[in-house]
């Protein structure tokens, strides 16, 4: 397992702080080196600002992901034991995935 720290962004106003990151499972057998360049690189990838993020750009798209779901469900009465019946019903609807997959961003 693998920890380190790296500041991927210019600090604007203040001081730049580091984020940490601890590598849990590679399937690629990268090297330290290589999972640390990975993650600087994919600090300038995010589509909505054009600096660099302070952590790489699938976490920002994921936490934007989850923030639309929330807002399909916000007033839902969800039944654990009923999850399956639910998520059929919450469906994103064919009609977007295949005339406007890119919907989201």
């Amino acid at each position: 397992m693998q920890d380190f720290y790296l500041v991927s962004h210019a600090s604007i106003k203040g001081v730049a702080r580091p984020t940490k990151y601890c590598t849990l499972w590679d399937d690629n057998s990268l090297t330290n080196d290589q999972i640390e360049e990975l993650t600087y690189y994919l600090c300038h990838m995010f589509t909505r600002c054009n600096r660099s993020v302070s952590y790489p750009a699938p976490t920002y798209y994921a936490h934007l992901a989850a923030a639309r779901g929330k807002v399909y469900i916000e007033n839902e009465q969800i039944d654990m034991n009923k999850l399956q019946e639910k998520f059929s019903k919450l469906q994103i609807l064919k009609e977007i995935k295949e005339e406007r997959p890119m919907f989201f961003v």
